[in-house]
């Protein structure tokens, strides 16, 4: 099985909840046998990390620089990336990247979306940036072969929006 990840700036060496979140999970699955390529953002990579990590292949895609397009952009190039090097299962994380959920469904590949939190409350986010955030977690919930929340709060808040689903888990983190 080949799982390709997207929505992490990478990791090792980048501080985040979702990086640390994602170096943790892969490595343990790739422990297991499972080929593992993570998406990185090379503006975020230092030059010495390598194109691997405790078993997990680094793949440094371009990112612009630019909070209004940088996960959307780098997200649509890892998708067409994932699909190019076979991936049966792409792994979004968060909103941003979940808006890319349905073309990775119309390219054939399974989608899991990992929901860390409603990122469309937080207060650094303009109006266009929260409708989009919005519609992240519309294409996750609606497109997603498995969506996985990382609470209770946020599975009810979910299942609340857009009824209960078959696919929706709740993984706490750690």
């Amino acid at each position: 099985m080949k799982i390709a990840v997207a929505g992490t700036r990478g990791f090792p060496g980048i501080q985040g909840g979702v990086e640390t979140h994602c170096r943790e999970l892969y490595t343990r699955i790739a422990a297991r046998g499972v080929d593992v390529t993570v998406m990185c953002r090379r503006p975020y990579m230092s030059p010495d990390a390598g194109t691997a990590y405790r078993g997990v292949r680094l793949d440094t895609l371009y990112s612009p620089r630019r909070q209004s397009t940088e996960t959307i952009i780098h997200t649509f190039l890892a998708v067409v990336k994932a699909r190019m090097a076979g991936a049966d299962i792409i792994h979004l994380h968060a909103c941003g990247p979940a808006l890319m959920a349905p073309i990775a469904r119309l390219l054939g590949m399974k989608v899991v979306t990992t929901l860390h939190g409603h990122d469309y409350n937080r207060a650094k986010w303009g109006r266009i940036a929260r409708l989009a955030l919005r519609l992240g977690e519309r294409a996750a919930m609606l497109t997603s072969n498995a969506v996985i929340s990382i609470s209770g709060p946020i599975t009810e808040s979910l299942t609340s929006r857009y009824g209960s689903h078959r696919r929706l888990l709740t993984i706490p983190n750690g």
